[in-house]
């Protein structure tokens, strides 16, 4: 009941070309995926603490996320990093398979290594100044 309180409360996922991927200045992406949004990192930052070897959720799925809330912790034999909400979403779905094979995560970060599959307010994407389009991370990356 909650989780569909929660989802009429944000109309609809975001409707945008299918080819929109939004990026954050942490390493985060937002991506159109087979009719919902996937949120996950970016090959850079797992560059930089590659190999991820141990996943912990801090969310479930039907929960509401507010942005910078923690989303998960992830640890390579090196160092560990928390995950942060970039945008207010409500958390639509976990890839558990990542728990079981955190090398998924390492070699496919944009496709089959998402985290979360969420529900976003339609207006919280588009002109956000924290977010940017696949040129803009490209040149902040350099």
């Amino acid at each position: 009941m909650a989780f569909r309180n929660n989802l009429r409360i944000f109309n609809q996922q975001i409707r945008c070309h299918n080819n929109s991927i939004y990026y954050t200045g942490s390493h985060n992406y937002i991506k159109k995926h087979d009719g919902f949004y996937t949120l996950g990192i970016t090959k850079s930052l797992t560059r930089k603490i590659y190999p991820i070897i141990y996943t912990e959720f801090h969310v479930k799925p039907g929960e509401f996320i507010k942005k910078n809330q923690p989303l998960v912790l992830l640890e390579s034999s090196v160092t560990s990093k928390t995950i942060i909400s970039p945008i207010d979403c409500i958390i639509y779905n976990i890839n558990k398979e990542i728990e079981d094979n955190n090398f998924i995560i390492n070699s496919d970060p944009l496709n089959s290594g998402w985290l979360f599959e969420i529900f976003i307010k339609n207006n919280l994407l588009h002109n956000n100044n924290d977010l940017m389009n696949e040129d803009e991370y490209n040149k902040y990356i350099e």
